[in-house]
């Protein structure tokens, strides 16, 4: 099963990458005017780094790095939170990126403690619909190495999600992805706030070995998230202010490990502070935007993906994405 799903994966990838190669590297090759050759790398390299907190869903709507410490004052032991993602585009087109990147994820902060690793290359591709104009889909693929340092076990992980990009046809006030209502349009309502909503889909595979007595196996499981967000008052503060509920939906298709087989859920609701942030060069052109949040975050299930125990916290902490 694992080698149909390798094989799987990089006959994709190759198809993707025969096709985009040559438009990515003449893309590269052109700067701007009076930009030197030096600055001109400097601000591709940067343009192919993003820092987020996890690869698992499509790149657009990633959560920022999150980062969190605590140091008691006595002679309790000081700890940490930690869920940091860093990529790099080996491949950048309109359609499609192929990314290599590294996932750390930790919590000692929390009851059940968290330490895993994951790394890998995760391919995300835009399909649009030809026979159906108003909609697409957005396709994320991955292959990555994991290791949980908490029980000792190591493998390998496959997912591959699906989230559905609507057009403009489609009703307004339904479609995923954009923020609503449109301040142009509805200045009075907008006011008052706006929302936006995501919907995911798609399976996973673990492939996980014991470092103590060798014991494999591996689980394939269906995937459903939704997270809603909303902003209040954006008309007149902007989007600084977002309240969201998030909800993660996992059922165990098919086993054959040591681990048990069953449903699994993760919700997580909270508010952030949000600043952006603009990368610009020597000569104060835009390179990239990034982005600053400050939070608190309630937490309630489990996320085998990232080594996160069934349990049940609270968490406030700082958060970057570039």
């Amino acid at each position: 099963m694992k080698n149909l799903i390798y094989i799987f994966f990089f006959l994709l990838v190759f198809n993707t990458v025969a096709q985009d190669i040559d438009n990515s590297q003449d893309a590269n090759v052109t700067q701007e005017s009076g930009e030197s050759e030096i600055g001109g790398k400097s601000k591709m390299i940067l343009e192919r780094i993003t820092i987020i907190e996890t690869f698992q869903d499509k790149l657009k709507k990633s959560e920022p790095a999150t980062f969190s410490y605590t140091n008691p004052g006595d002679t309790s032991k000081s700890t940490y939170l930690l869920d940091l993602a860093i990529g790099f585009n080996i491949v950048k087109s309109p359609k499609s990126t192929l990314a290599i990147n590294g996932e750390w994820h930790r919590n000692t902060q929390i009851d059940k403690e968290q330490k895993k690793d994951l790394h890998g290359m995760t391919w995300n591709l835009g399909i649009s619909n030809t026979d159906c104009r108003w909609w697409a889909i957005d396709k994320n693929t991955s292959l990555k190495y994991s290791n949980d340092r908490i029980k000792n076990t190591e493998g390998w992980v496959f997912t591959s999600y699906f989230a559905p990009i609507f057009s403009s046809k489609f009703p307004g006030i339904l479609r995923p992805n954009d923020v609503h209502p449109p301040e142009a349009k509805h200045p009075k309502f907008a006011k008052i706030f706006q929302y936006s909503y995501d919907v995911l889909g798609g399976f996973e595979h673990r492939e996980t070995v014991s470092k103590i007595d060798s014991l494999d196996g591996g689980i394939t499981s269906g995937y459903f998230r939704f997270k809603a967000t909303i902003y209040p008052a954006s008309a007149l503060i902007g989007n600084i202010l977002e309240i969201y509920y998030d909800y993660t939906y996992r059922s165990d298709w098919r086993s054959n490990t040591f681990e048990d087989t069953r449903n699994r859920e993760i919700k997580k609701y909270g508010f952030n502070l949000k600043f952006k942030i603009k990368i610009s060069d020597r000569n104060d052109k835009k390179i990239k935007d990034a982005e600053l949040k400050v939070g608190w975050e309630h937490v309630n299930g489990e996320d085998p993906i990232v080594g996160l125990e069934d349990q049940e916290f609270d968490k406030i902490s700082l958060k970057f994405k570039f």
